[in-house]
């Protein structure tokens, strides 16, 4: 789970890099630990003692990091490199024979590491970072303005935190206890909840890795099994043949099942690919992709289309029954053509913006300020919003609300949802189309809400509704608004949080604030 959460890091995603990191202590603990049962002579006692408690030494560490940008505690992030520089102190301890480990002992079920001089000291500075860790984790809960979704992720971390104590009553066995070692049982239970948390409430945007992982390592494990099956079997077959055990036998078994393998194999992975989306885009992918291309530059394009026209049936009108003011006429392509080049640029701002949403480089921010930044996609969606009938609700605001980004792709986030909006409204009575945009600083953050009166989104697509390829409107969806929406938001370090019932949908933006201009 490390090493896939680790692969899909991208610039900012510093949540994952700690997630992973307490992954790969936790792992190397637990692995550690099962080579010292297994162990039959005390000759690499030693050797392993010293390892196992290098790894150790930066659970609690890693899991203060993984709370600190769970609950943007900026201020605590002096603090962590110093609890990472306590951690390689004690890592440098446990090769210094007598320091962290001094000797072992010889239980039942194994050799277990005598603790060192230097030992109590790691726990008073384990439990240090433990009551740290719980403050953190209540005042992140008890913050004003928390999403329902980012309540409930932060009450799965608190749980999966709490569960994971218990582990520490290992330490006791490093001072004589005879109790066997429990720790993996609780470990077990803490990194269920956080897979619980990334599962059900979207704790890190790997959900898709996860299923699409899971399912194609069951699937080619069932694949294997099978094949090792049938490999036996034809082997056995063949030495009754053959007369006694054959490397001609093997090899024709061998190159049979290679035969059978690789279709088989192949059929698997087109089955994956049909339900889950690969990086490598195939065909059928790529024309849902271009589709989604498309959606964004579809309004620039089309503007451009009709001052074409007039600009066009003008021209000709003149050209036809003469031009009684030449001035007159030039004033109008004028106008028409600075149009289409505005509307031209756009188009291009598009393309520059979805092409560096899909590059692996970092993103350029700068100032933006998102009310400006509101005013202007309201403005443009304006005409549509009074061909719906719809009752707009919006002030401009007369302060400035700055945040760190690129401007064109938080307009494409902010349009994509206004336009869906728009869309819902557009399906509900004339009466009660009811559209309400709020603007707001909440603490360090900058938060914009799109309310509609719409029917509501149904409870069982609402935890889909940021997936890509998913939609609600049927042929006329094409399921990448949102989901490119959410992505833009992922690299501004943004957020994005979704509440409905029937007759109110509240889509909630939450950007870091910067409160000027520089």
């Amino acid at each position: 789970m490390g090493f896939f959460v680790l692969s899909r890091v991208r610039p900012g995603e510093k949540k994952k890099v700690a997630y992973s990191f307490w992954l790969f202590t936790t792992v190397h603990w637990q692995l550690c630990m099962v080579f010292n049962y297994s162990l039959k002579t005390s000759h690499w006692v030693p050797f392993l003692m010293s390892l196992v408690y290098t790894g150790i030494v930066f659970i609690p560490v890693s899991f203060y990091h993984l709370m600190i940008e769970f609950s943007d505690a900026k201020k605590d992030f002096s603090w962590l490199w110093v609890a990472y520089g306590f951690g390689f102190f004690f890592a440098v301890g446990c090769w210094i024979p007598g320091w962290m480990v001094d000797g072992f002992y010889h239980y039942s079920w194994g050799y277990y590491p005598r603790a060192g001089w230097l030992h109590p000291a790691y726990l008073v500075f384990l439990v240090l970072l433990v009551i740290r860790m719980l403050m953190l984790l209540f005042q992140s809960q008890n913050r004003k303005n928390l999403s329902a979704a980012e309540y409930s992720r932060i009450k799965l971390l608190r749980w999966a935190f709490i569960c994971y104590l218990p582990a520490s009553f290992d330490f006791a066995i490093n001072y004589g206890l005879q109790c066997y070692p429990m720790g993996f049982i609780f470990t077990l239970i803490s990194l269920g909840l956080v897979s619980y948390a990334i599962v059900r409430h979207q704790l890190f945007d790997i959900r898709l890795i996860i299923r699409k992982t899971f399912i194609y390592s069951i699937l080619t494990l069932m694949l294997t099994v099978v094949y090792v099956a049938v490999l036996i079997l034809m082997t056995k077959i063949l030495e009754v043949v053959v007369g006694g055990a054959s490397i001609y036998s093997s090899a024709a078994a061998a190159a049979t099942i290679a035969i059978l393998f690789q279709p088989a194999r192949s059929r698997i992975q087109e089955w994956m690919d049909r339900y889950f989306p690969r990086e490598s885009l195939n065909q059928t992918i790529l024309r849902e992709a271009t589709s989604g291309f498309v959606h964004e530059i579809k309004r620039p394009l089309a503007n451009i289309s009709m001052p074409a026209q007039l600009a066009l049936a003008d021209i000709r009108q003149a050209r036809q029954e003469g031009c009684s003011d030449p001035r007159d006429l030039f004033l109008k392509l004028d106008r028409y053509l600075t149009y289409i080049v505005d509307q031209s640029l756009e188009a291009g701002y598009k393309i520059e913006a979805i092409r560096s949403l899909a590059s692996q480089a970092a993103l350029e921010k700068n100032p933006v300020d998102v009310g400006a930044l509101l005013v202007q996609i309201v403005a443009q969606e304006e005409p549509r919003i009074q061909k719906e009938n719809i009752s707009l609700s919006f002030v401009p605001p007369e302060t400035t609300f700055y945040t760190k980004g690129h401007q064109r792709q938080l307009e494409i986030a902010l349009t994509n949802v206004l336009k869906n909006a728009i869309d819902a409204l557009s399906a509900s009575p004339l009466a009660s189309r009811c559209l309400r945009i709020s603007l707001a600083h909440v603490g360090q953050k900058i938060t914009v809400d799109i309310e509609d009166s719409g029917p509501g989104i149904a409870a069982t697509e609402l935890a889909h509704i940021f997936d890509p390829w998913f939609t609600t409107k049927g042929s006329s969806g094409m399921g990448i608004g949102l989901y490119l929406t959410h992505e833009i938001l992922k690299l501004h370090d943004a957020s994005i949080d979704v509440q409905s019932r029937p007759g109110a949908t509240v889509f909630r933006f939450s950007f870091p604030a910067t409160g000027h201009e520089d």
